[in-house]
């Protein structure tokens, strides 16, 4: 991705601070708790760090988005097979003509990803976190919204330790799953 060749000059990229990877320079983060001493935290000087107020989380998403003035992408941290090609392809969909916002259900009825062209915080009103009808309401919202949807690919999030083995599954010897089979072996968890 060459920032340079985006149509959408000065994009926001919202990552959670640990899932940096080194993608471009232009990368901006969030994380309430962050730790700025911390040393999984080094490359902090890239990024923006926005707080996410108070409140319930439709309320800290509503906030951070109010704090963007251009086209920003949120993905959730807790989906850890998304990578630099997953990211392109999202900010490619929502630099597609006629594209308002987009979204990437995941497959417990959540969402892994939201991303608008023009952030609206009004997006997040009246829709209910973390239950099983969350990306339902969440798109129909943007759809009331008369925002043009693109929707991104479903994926598995992690939340259950069926799910992280599923998801470690889908790239053995990739970072996650070597990191829960170190989890694992310490936890006698089988």
């Amino acid at each position: 991705m060459e920032a340079t060749a985006a149509p959408l000059g000065g994009f926001e990229q919202f990552w959670d601070a640990n899932g940096s990877r080194g993608i471009d320079d232009g990368l901006w983060g969030f994380d309430h708790q962050l730790d700025l001493d911390s040393a999984r935290c080094q490359t902090v000087a890239r990024f923006r760090v926005v707080e996410q107020g108070e409140g319930t989380l439709d309320r800290r998403l509503a906030h951070v988005f109010s704090r963007c003035a251009g086209p920003t992408l949120l993905i959730g941290m807790d989906t850890p097979q998304v990578g630099p090609w997953l990211l392109e392809e999202s900010i490619s969909a929502l630099e597609e003509p006629g594209v308002d916002a987009v979204l990437g259900h995941a497959e417990d009825g959540g969402y892994w990803a939201i991303g608008f062209r023009r952030p609206d915080p009004r997006a997040f009103a009246g829709v209910p976190m973390s239950v099983a009808e969350t990306g339902a309401r969440q798109e129909a919202a943007l759809r009331a919204l008369g925002l043009r949807l693109g929707l991104l690919p479903t994926l598995r999030d992690v939340d259950l330790i069926g799910d992280a083995r599923a998801v470690a599954a889908m790239t053995p010897g990739g970072g996650f799953a070597r990191a829960l089979d170190e989890v694992e072996s310490e936890l006698c968890v089988s």
